[in-house]
């Protein structure tokens, strides 16, 4: 049994202090539907588990609304719903429910994903996925779906528009600025190469 020492309002949630130092950051609603008060005794596992099955439906209907504006990997989501103070049991429960009804899946995700950026280099569409909580497994198969012509052709436009950025360079250098820009986008080398290994005098502008 933990007693609490201190409650304090912040500007977007409350810091309940307990006596063995351990603090608590619960949102404005939680404490609406459980309160806690200076000098109350608590049990944190019971107290944690009784407003995790309070706050489950408005979870919920949050983590609803946030599919509505768009897709969200479980790593996102999960970060959506702490950034609002629910719980950590209230948000693995809302998880588990959306991924049972499909309405959260990591592969789903990736391949949505690479289908609508087909000019994202593969290197860099990895990354992205892998920032977004995507297993290096399913971004590379996701990754892979990007055709070697897609690459070549979004790799090839992109030279076009850092030519000019680089015009007035040496065509030796020019070709190494605008492989290192390539690279740095997330196409591969081998791509790079056939983009920027073309004849010198390729007029890329056209």
């Amino acid at each position: 049994m933990s007693v609490v020492r201190a409650v304090e309002k912040t500007r977007f949630y409350w810091r309940v202090t307990l006596d063995d130092g351990e603090e608590m950051r619960l949102g404005r609603q939680a404490m609406k539907d459980l309160p806690l008060h200076e000098g109350d005794q608590v049990e944190i596992g019971e107290y944690m588990s009784r407003l995790s099955a309070r706050q489950y439906p408005r979870a919920m209907e949050a983590a609803l609304s946030a599919l509505d504006v768009g897709d969200k990997t479980e790593k996102k989501m999960r970060e959506y719903l702490l950034r609002r103070y629910y719980p950590s049991a209230c948000v693995d429960a809302v998880v588990e429910k959306l991924k049972e009804q499909g309405l959260i899946d990591d592969e789903k995700y990736a391949l949505r994903y690479a289908e609508t950026h087909p000019g994202e280099g593969k290197y860099a569409l990895k990354r992205k996925l892998r920032a977004r909580g995507v297993g290096e497994e399913t971004s590379r198969q996701a990754a892979d779906t990007l055709t070697d012509e897609g690459q070549e052709a979004a790799a090839r436009k992109e030279a076009e528009k850092l030519s000019r950025r680089y015009a007035g360079e040496e065509p030796r250098d020019r070709k190494r600025k605008i492989g290192q820009a390539l690279a740095r986008r997330g196409f591969g080398w081998d791509v790079i190469e056939r983009v920027t290994g073309a004849d010198e005098e390729e007029d890329w502008e056209e």
